[in-house]
């Protein structure tokens, strides 16, 4: 039975997170931020998180205020929000196996506003990594260029049109299950939905912002550009999110 109780884990986590540098370019904090995600990992926290959450109806009623189902097609769950666009905050990133064939379909190459530093909680991650070409070619796919500029809460948007773009595909970077990255803002990238385990997902720091928009790159927005919305989530489908992932982990 849920109770409301709040989850103690997450309170001091919380604490840590506020307390963190954020001098997020500098090679020393880069490298202490993962060291406190390792930290984190080896501590087993991201499954006393999720068991904490699933039985805290307070929890669940604030964190599924400011979660949501994104429109590259994972679910972001905001655990550590932070008003502060120069701080951190924690999330927690979940994409299904039965999205996959659907979603990828969509090319939603992009970049970020902010670096994060991730610890894979399930399942392996893949990442397709891109560059713009610098000279236009016959060879290469033409892709349109999108001004992509969230609201506060994220789930809100404009994509507006800037300009055609030719990509430059790079080796992938896989990422097992357990282990620990780092993913600068200015990387290009979609990752591949997972079709070996039921889910991927991570646990994600996101870092001070480091520029106001970003990009995303596909072949099918409108040239026109195009607004999106989808709603937070209900904490029954927040609740019913984290005890999916729980299972996988189990």
């Amino acid at each position: 039975m849920l109770d409301e109780a709040r989850s103690h884990v997450l309170e001091d986590i919380s604490k840590s997170i506020y307390a963190l540098d954020t001098d997020a370019s500098n090679p020393a904090v880069i490298e202490s931020n993962l060291e406190f995600m390792h930290g984190l990992a080896k501590a087993g926290m991201p499954r006393l998180i999720l068991k904490e959450l699933v039985q805290s109806k307070a929890d669940l009623v604030e964190i599924a205020a400011r979660s949501y189902e994104h429109v590259n097609h994972f679910t972001k769950v905001v655990l550590v929000d932070n008003a502060n666009t120069n701080g951190y905050r924690l999330t927690l990133h979940v994409w299904t196996r039965a999205q996959a064939e659907e979603a990828q379909k969509e090319e939603l190459i992009h970049d970020h506003r902010f670096s994060f530093w991730s610890h894979i909680v399930c399942g392996n991650m893949r990442s397709e990594n891109f560059h713009e070409a610098e000279e236009p070619s016959y060879e290469r796919k033409d892709f349109r260029r999108y001004i992509y500029r969230p609201t506060q809460t994220g789930n809100i948007h404009s994509c507006e049109f800037d300009a055609n773009a030719q990509l430059i595909r790079e080796p992938d970077k896989i990422v097992p299950q357990g282990d620990v990255y780092y993913l600068s803002y200015t990387t290009t990238h979609r990752v591949v939905f997972p079709t070996e385990h039921p889910c991927l997902c991570t646990l994600v720091l996101r870092g001070p912002r480091e520029r106001n928009h970003c990009f995303t790159y596909n072949t099918f927005y409108p040239k026109r550009g195009m607004d999106s919305s989808v709603p937070m989530m209900s904490p029954r489908e927040l609740k019913d999110k984290l005890e999916f992932v729980l299972e996988c982990i189990q």
